[in-house]
């Protein structure tokens, strides 16, 4: 779990409002968006046999408080009265906080602090549960969902521990990693005993296998991706490529040429073992894409109809330090898209 929450962002769930952001930060100066938050998590349990309980579910309570002249609270106040489900990303000294899908409403000020009180709640089962979830990608959700067993709220390091990759979901093509979503001309499985997932083409083309997008407003963060390759194999096509699709606007008017832009680095039959790799907007995109709020894992399989990859283990981190380490860096292609 965080243990500080320097500063939250708040969008609608709903695509129409994926370029509207309340940011608020972790201070209390008088200054606009100046804010403070609170996160509390409530049990409830039932009463079984021999006057026994069992925990069942959470109440998740999170209160932020807002400096009452701030701008901010009228678009909140907008999202209450209309019952706007939203999404809060909040960034930490140990990661990012989660909620997702969830109702703000006020709450009633008690203290002699003058400030705009809201909370947001919401109950979940103490465990992953299955079930899709809507992909928010800039202002296109495409009329995709992610499949999977999957935490509705979730603070940690890994954006991927949201979902439980042990398991794999039926998919069009197979059974897919919980947490992806892809296209029906790749095949897809997962040897449960050796806990491998394999991704292989169907036909001589290459296709786009993207993670769930996660909402991540913050220019400056580097992420850090992480997959350990059993074997890969090209088929005599095209390499595989690994990487990132940052989701912003071509322009910094945010109103305008929303795009997408990938970095990926490509593996070929020679890659075995630990493959990672680095990005951020500031480092390496910062004079091509502006206010960006979304991230994504992107995988292209190579263009032959028998290219594969098959992986045990993958992690898409928040890399704690503000520059990427020495060395280790990879070199980018960089691809301008206006869809991934």
């Amino acid at each position: 779990m965080i243990t500080l929450i320097k500063e939250i962002a708040i969008r609608p769930q709903d695509a129409s409002g994926a370029l509207d952001t309340v940011k608020l930060t972790n201070i209390m100066e008088g200054v606009d968006g100046a804010a403070t938050f609170g996160y509390s998590l409530e049990t409830v349990a039932i009463q079984v046999e021999d006057n026994q309980t069992q925990q069942y579910k959470h109440i998740h309570t999170f209160d932020v408080r807002v400096i009452e002249e701030s701008a901010d609270s009228a678009i909140i106040d907008g999202w209450i009265a209309t019952q706007t489900r939203v999404q809060i990303v909040g960034r930490g000294i140990d990661g990012f906080f989660y909620m997702n899908n969830v109702l703000l409403t006020r709450n009633k000020q008690y203290d002699e602090v003058f400030a705009s009180a809201f909370l947001a709640t919401r109950e979940t089962l103490t465990s992953f549960v299955l079930g899709d979830e809507p992909v928010l990608r800039g202002t296109d959700p495409t009329n995709q969902t992610i499949k999977g067993y999957y935490l509705p709220i979730y603070a940690g390091q890994d954006l991927l521990g949201q979902y439980d990759i042990s398991r794999g979901v039926d998919y069009s093509g197979g059974t897919m990693m919980s947490g992806w979503y892809g296209n029906a001309n790749l095949l897809y499985s997962y040897n449960t005993d050796t806990k491998v997932y394999t991704i292989a083409n169907k036909i001589d083309l290459s296709r786009a296998l993207l993670s769930d997008t996660f909402y991540a407003p913050y220019p400056d963060q580097i992420y850090k991706l992480t997959m350990n390759v059993v074997d890969i194999d090209t088929a005599t096509g095209n390499d595989h490529r690994l990487g990132f699709i940052f989701y912003g606007t071509e322009t910094s008017n945010i109103s305008s040429n929303n795009v997408s832009y990938i970095l990926y680095e490509t593996l070929d039959n020679s890659t075995s073992g630990e493959v990672t790799i680095y990005a951020s907007i500031n480092d390496d995109l910062s004079s091509n894409v502006f206010n960006v709020r979304d991230v994504s894992i992107y995988y292209a399989s190579g263009s032959n109809a028998s290219a594969y990859i098959e992986y045990d283990d993958i992690k898409f981190e928040i890399y704690p330090i503000n520059t990427k380490p020495a060395g280790l860096a990879t070199t980018y292609t960089n691809i301008f898209v206006d869809t991934p």
